[in-house]
């Protein structure tokens, strides 16, 4: 996925925002559009890029032979 820059100050240090209200979690939502912030100067932003994507953790679940003890 492609890093995404601040539209302000073209700076690549921003990381997403949280939805604030109805419009930001039902209608932006709808759209596509996810909100970001800018580290450097604080200016917030929307971007149809979603960010990297979290890697998922290995499975906690215990073993056959831990359950056998």
């Amino acid at each position: 996925m492609s890093q995404v820059y601040c539209k302000r100050c073209k700076s690549s240090h921003t990381m997403r925002a949280t939805r604030k209200n109805f419009f930001q979690r039902v209608i932006l939502f709808r759209l596509g559009l996810h909100p970001w912030k800018c580290i450097d100067c604080a200016y917030r932003f929307l971007s149809r890029d979603r960010g990297p994507r979290k890697e998922s953790r290995p499975d906690r679940r215990p073993t056959d032979e831990a359950t056998s003890r």
